[in-house]
């Protein structure tokens, strides 16, 4: 079952994505996926910000792994 303990914005964007951690749950990991399931990056999250300005557009899958879990959000890149 999905954790849904996570969310960002906004969601339609060009250069960064914000991260919501609802739960406060520790982030172990953080990656960005292609839907054909290609690993684009491992990001650093930032003052919970993600650059994404150097990715084409396109749809991408933000796979959060932590103690409870994975969740796995999607990206939209204009």
């Amino acid at each position: 079952m999905p954790l849904k303990n996570f969310s960002i914005y906004p969601n339609l964007t060009q250069n960064i994505i914000h991260l919501n951690n609802n739960s406060n749950q520790s982030i172990k990991s953080l990656s960005i996926w292609s839907l054909n399931g290609k690993l684009i990056n491992e990001p650093i999250l930032e003052n919970n910000s993600i650059s994404i300005e150097s990715y084409p557009s396109g749809i991408y899958l933000l796979k959060l792994e932590t103690d409870k879990g994975i969740e796995v959000l999607k990206i939209v890149k204009e």
